[in-house]
């Protein structure tokens, strides 16, 4: 009899997407986790700081980047998509800066995570964009201040509350979560959107040689997840309609 083979998927939490509690991985975890052992797989999610994930998958160590945007360099990804996602932006209450397009960013200092970078429905030159932006500036503790580890977005939210920086750049869904778990949801408002709608899915690196095989398995698996009514089941768990 053939050995299951195994998928090591990583992320960092990015709650309701990933999570690290003991009954609760987030629902893309989940879903993904559902889809591999269903076909067949042993796979397992491991949760470490972004920038290690990033260097493990380069390495081979891991196979797959849970709930990120196709864009990544050298990443694959599957047709379908577990949910679509905007980036915005989020400031103090009694703040009036919104976001204007890159020139505005620097009236701000904008809180940013190590090794994150921030996909889909951004127009122009790469040099329009904020992830160019974020690296011309990373030195600048006026303009940039990125943090690391396994909390980055709680550490964020939390300078952000004490007006040690003035925004940060999330997923709605993700910041709302985190600023609530915090006890810090009512300090916080929205300052205009980064990007247009943009899938969040499983990104592979091209280089592993089952990577492929691994975005067919996935994208085909989230279509039966929908067909069968299990996608709306899973989300209605994490209190998602």
């Amino acid at each position: 009899m053939a050995q299951p083979k195994s998928v090591k998927l990583v992320s960092d939490p990015y709650p309701p997407y990933v999570m690290d509690e003991p009954d609760r991985k987030g629902f893309v975890t989940e879903m993904t986790l559902k889809i591999l052992r269903g076909a067949g797989y042993e796979a397992e999610y491991i949760n470490v700081p972004f920038t290690r994930a990033l260097v493990g998958l380069e390495r081979g160590l891991y196979d797959g980047l849970l709930a990120v945007s196709p864009g990544r360099a050298g990443y694959i990804y599957p047709e379908n998509a577990f949910a679509t996602s905007v980036t915005s932006f989020f400031v103090l209450k009694n703040r009036t800066w919104t976001y204007q397009g890159i020139p505005s960013l620097k009236q701000i200092t904008l809180g940013t995570i190590l090794g994150y970078q921030f996909a889909g429905g951004q127009p122009g030159a790469p040099e329009d964009k904020i992830d160019f932006y974020i690296a011309q500036n990373k030195d600048n503790l006026d303009l940039i201040q990125s943090v690391g580890g396994e909390d980055g977005l709680e550490k964020n939210i939390k300078k952000l509350a004490l007006d040690r920086i003035d925004a940060v750049a999330e997923d709605p869904a993700v910041f709302w979560y985190t600023a609530n778990k915090l006890g810090l949801s009512d300090k916080f408002k929205t300052a205009g959107d980064l990007t247009q709608p943009t899938k969040i899915t499983v990104g592979f690196p091209a280089s592993n040689p089952r990577a492929k095989e691994l975005v067919k398995v996935i994208s085909d698996g989230v279509q039966k997840l929908k067909d069968t009514g299990e996608y709306k089941t899973i989300l209605v768990k994490y209190g998602i309609k």
